[in-house]
């Protein structure tokens, strides 16, 4: 999923956009989510989406990088 920074920072995602995050995190047949390579540190962009979602019984997965 592409979204550009100006669209992240204006917090206007595409019905499109909408759909596929509650797919993969709310209505998915699949039972969890791993996600890899992503820090989720951007306050504005996927996490308030994914934080937004009631009721879903599909477990994440964060696996962070830690530096040595």
């Amino acid at each position: 999923m592409i979204i550009t920074l100006d669209k992240v920072k204006a917090r206007r995602y595409s019905k499109q956009q909408i759909e596929v995050i509650q797919q993969i995190f709310l209505k998915g047949e699949h039972e969890c989510i791993i996600i890899l390579g992503y820090s989720c540190s951007d306050e504005y962009d996927i996490p308030p989406q994914i934080e937004d979602l009631k009721n879903s019984n599909i477990k994440i997965f964060l696996i962070e990088h830690m530096p040595e």
